[in-house]
């Protein structure tokens, strides 16, 4: 395979500096009014080959990239071909390694190695360069003062350009390098891409030549201006403004070494006005901090509680829980019941009318009556009906029984309402089971008859002359119990006083 490319490369070379003009097309120079020049300009060989091998080297830069593509296109052909050649004499030898000679299969293998060598020689690339005309050019540079007016602050600034031939040329004032784009600052310094910077918060181009025009921060390293760069109030650090954080108590601006954040809300707060939670030790703001009222330890929202009465605030060790309802209380406004020695709210406690014992709501009696409260010494109950009553009410004994009920609870013959509803029962009942344990001298009487109220069950056990009455209560405990006998028994039964 055979391929010829042609490349006419144009290059210009200051004769002065042996440098190369390369943003000026050589091409743009036709148009240009030029007139032959009587003086003539001597170059010896030396010279002469030292730029030609300039021009060279110039020439190869600019056709190396055009290389590279031919080469990957040779490659990927070539490397198809050769493999099929392998392929080829692989399967060939496989098929006569059993059949003939050593010679004969060394000779397979010089032969796909020659194949090989001949497709690499047909698609080599030959590079050779021929000068194909050479022009001396004499002209002048002129260096001027360009005025461009800035849009920012409408001043004008004067750039000194350096003009030359159909070009104008401003120098970086960074770096020295012809400037193809870059910026103008307001001190009148013309900066390169590579030389100027970017404020990585707002985006705008910072002349590296003024000291005081780009800041780094020192949390990200990246490069602000001076429009956008913080300080920190505490220790004076360089801040961009993503690692600026602003103090929601005092306003001021500060570092990532000199701030916390609110556990509680997420605010950002300085290390002056932050505060610690004494039980977990989080960080956190005024708004969220309380100090307890007896320690004077300051804890957070989590942490704190309030007495239900006061307001005060009290830490987990000082806030006292009622045994009832759980609510919080100081140590002021709770107290302690007589009886179970629990703690208790204040507005939980009562106190006994007659002896002022202190009692919690589980041991507080009120009288159904009049409403006042008492101890369980102090307060009579009735098995009949389940309500307390005080000495405002006068309790009547039933006749029958005998044992002592409030005056709703015994009727116009004088029964309680136990007494008054006996009837019959087996002898198997589980009601009789508890009593006749306690009371087994009743156990072979002939007959049974009970009478249930609120509280209080009433057993009279029948024989043949006499008859026993027993009183217990729902958990089985006995009363009273007292013998009878038959006439007795009718006659309060069923007979008025």
């Amino acid at each position: 395979m055979s391929q010829k490319v042609e490349k006419l490369v144009s290059i210009l070379i200051d004769l002065d500096t042996g440098e190369t003009i390369g943003n000026i097309r050589v091409d743009d120079l036709v148009n240009l009014d030029m007139k032959i020049w009587d003086k003539s300009i001597s170059l010896d060989e030396k010279q002469y080959r030292y730029y030609m091998n300039i021009a060279r080297q110039e020439a190869y830069e600019t056709i190396k990239n055009q290389l590279e593509v031919f080469k990957k296109e040779i490659e990927g052909t070539l490397k198809d071909k050769i493999s099929s050649i392998i392929n080829k004499y692989e399967d060939e030898y496989i098929d006569n390694y059993t059949k003939t000679t050593l010679n004969n299969l060394n000779k397979l293998q010089e032969e796909a190695l020659k194949l090989c060598e001949r497709e690499i020689r047909g698609y080599a690339i030959n590079c050779d360069y021929h000068l194909k005309n050479v022009i001396l050019m004499h002209t002048t540079r002129d260096i001027r003062g360009l005025s461009f007016k800035l849009h920012e602050i409408g001043t004008e600034i004067i750039v000194p350009a350096d003009i030359f031939l159909n070009n104008v040329m401003i120098r970086c004032s960074g770096c020295n390098t012809e400037i193809d784009l870059g910026t103008l600052c307001r001190e009148g310094h013309a900066t390169c891409k590579t030389c100027m910077e970017i404020c990585s918060a707002c985006g705008k181009s910072i002349c590296t030549v003024c000291d005081d025009e780009s800041y780094i921060c020192s949390t990200c390293g990246e490069i602000v201006c001076t429009d956008c760069v913080m300080q920190c109030a505490s220790c004076d650090a360089i801040l961009c403004p993503s690692h600026s954080y602003r103090c929601t108590t005092c306003g001021k601006v500060y570092c990532i070494d000199c701030y916390e954040i609110c556990d509680v809300c997420g605010d950002s707060i300085c290390s002056s006005h932050i505060n610690r939670c004494h039980d977990c030790n989080a960080f956190v703001c005024s708004d969220h901090i309380h100090k307890c009222s007896v320690c004077n330890e300051l804890f957070c929202d989590k942490h704190i509680y309030e007495c239900f009465l006061c307001n005060d605030n009290l830490c987990e060790i000082h806030a006292i829980k009622s045994s009832y309802s759980g609510k919080i209380s100081c140590s002021e406004h709770s107290g302690q019941c007589s009886i179970c020695k629990k703690i208790f709210s204040l507005d939980e406690l009562e106190k006994c009318t007659i002896c002022s014992t202190i009692l919690c709501p589980d041991h507080v009696k009120t009288c159904s009556n009049c409403n006042k409260v008492y101890c369980s010494e102090h307060i009579n109950h009735c098995n009949g009906c389940g309500k307390d009553y005080c000495s405002c009410t006068h309790g009547v004994r039933c006749k029958l029984c005998q044992e002592t009920y409030c005056p709703e609870c015994i009727n116009s013959k004088g029964l309680c309402k136990a007494c008054d509803s006996l009837a019959h029962v087996d002898s198997e009942s589980d009601l009789l089971k508890n009593v006749f344990e306690q009371v087994p001298e009743v156990i072979n009487y002939r007959k049974y008859y009970l009478g249930i109220a609120h509280e209080v069950n009433i057993l009279y056990a029948k024989n043949i002359i006499m008859g026993h009455l027993i009183a217990f209560d729902k958990s089985g405990k006995i009363l009273n119990s007292r013998k009878i006998s038959i006439v007795e028994f009718l006659k309060r039964k069923f007979l008025k006083d």
